[in-house]
């Protein structure tokens, strides 16, 4: 028998996973490493992963003891069994998106959840107000076989209690995770991706007709006028999904507007999808990061929560999370579809460099709390209130870190 087993409690996350690309499979390798690496000692994170049909498996690594194809019903049925026979597993989280599990607004996880004999915990990435009857039934239903809920922003909190009826008290806020990172400047890591010299505007994460950025596009002519060695870096591969539906008809439709404006020298397109490293420096070399969502019911972006903890001045339209989020310290709010808005932030921050410095420091001092390490503590605090069995006593403590001082 392994030493997993033998010595080590379980705790199982039910959620896309890597090399999947998606935001909840980044996420959810994130927390299970963190996890993993921490309470090391005790615990050990395992991943049951959604596949989107059942044919697109991936070389997972053996985290992955299970897999579930989306619109297969009898494999969230066979999944729940298999864990209910394995006495290690003492929790099971749930990564939640609508669109990652199969039948009408992923009510396929309910089979999973109905049959499961374990102590459920569900995190919802997604929050929507107003829903239908069929969507909040199915919130509900997942509230019943929960023991707990998390969010991560006030706002979700606030609309599951108003739109959904679910108990406050059975809600729990945990933000959504950051790498840490060192504070530097955006100068250090400008000669890497060959821009030393520029003002550096940039957004990534997956493109598609919601991300909005033909409106940063438009506000740039009025831009680079005065600011001629501005640079916008777009950085992120076409949404798998929309890939397969609409092509790349998105990212064409941004090329081609660039060059309507006469956009070429300024506007840098990187179609690949990042490993955290890179990310990382890309958000390093970053003056002023612009999230874009057209989506004001977004609840939460792992992008946008990335770049406050990279400690970059922040420009975004106004979505959930960035209402709570982007204050007047930390950057600047603006409106949906407003081009003329853009260019009005993006001038004020790039001609004023104490105040876009300022608000980047304040951002990175005021996300230290949601480094990855503080949010597997504060998940497994919750898990615990729900399984018992699950210790914290025992934890692999990193080395002393100094690095975020600033002078």
């Amino acid at each position: 028998m392994s030493t997993d087993k033998q010595n080590k409690s379980w705790i199982v996350c039910l959620a896309t996973f890597p090399p999947r690309q998606c935001g909840i499979a980044t996420f959810s390798a994130d927390l299970t490493n963190a996890i993993n690496q921490i309470f090391e000692l005790s615990v050990k994170s395992k991943i049951v992963a959604m596949n989107l049909t059942e044919v697109s498996h991936f070389p997972y690594s053996d985290k992955v003891i299970f897999q579930i194809s989306q619109p297969r019903e009898e494999d969230y049925v066979n999944a729940a069994n298999k864990l209910n026979q394995l006495k290690e597993v003492k929790i099971v989280s749930i990564q939640h998106e609508f669109g990652i599990f199969g039948g009408e607004y992923g009510s396929h996880l309910l089979l999973f959840m109905k049959k499961l004999q374990k102590p459920i915990v569900t995190t919802f990435h997604a929050v929507l107000p107003a829903p239908d009857e069929k969507m909040r039934n199915i919130v509900q239903t997942i509230m019943k076989y929960s023991k707990g809920i998390i969010v991560m922003t006030h706002s979700s909190k606030e609309i599951l209690k108003n739109d959904y009826g679910l108990d406050p008290d059975q809600i729990q806020v945990i933000p959504h995770g950051i790498h840490h990172v060192p504070y530097r400047t955006s100068q250090h890591a400008k000669s890497a991706l060959n821009v030393s010299g520029k003002l550096i505007l940039s957004t990534f994460g997956f493109l598609s007709p919601g991300k909005g950025v033909e409106y940063v596009i438009e506000a740039l002519p009025k831009v680079v006028e005065k600011f001629p060695n501005v640079r916008f870096l777009i950085a992120g591969v076409t949404h798998p999904v929309v890939l397969e539906q609409e092509g790349e008809n998105y990212r064409n439709f941004l090329t081609k507007k660039v060059h309507q404006l006469g956009l070429n020298k300024y506007v840098s397109f990187y179609n690949t999808y990042f490993d955290v490293n890179k990310l990382l420096q890309f958000l390093e070399a970053t003056d002023v990061y612009i999230s874009t969502s057209l989506n004001p019911n977004q609840a939460v972006s792992g992008t946008l929560s990335y770049a406050l903890g990279s400690g970059r001045s922040i420009i975004s339209t106004a979505f959930a999370q960035a209402k709570q989020d982007i204050t007047k310290e930390v950057g600047i709010l603006i409106d949906f579809k407003n081009p003329q808005a853009f260019t009005d932030a993006i001038i004020k921050l790039i001609s004023d460099n104490e105040l876009c410095l300022q608000m980047g420091k304040n951002a990175y001092f005021r996300t230290r709390h949601m480094t990855w390490e503080n949010i597997a503590h504060s998940y497994m605090k919750y898990f615990s209130q729900f399984a018992p069995e699950l210790t914290m006593g025992q934890k692999k403590l990193p080395p002393i870190k100094l690095e975020h001082l600033v002078n």
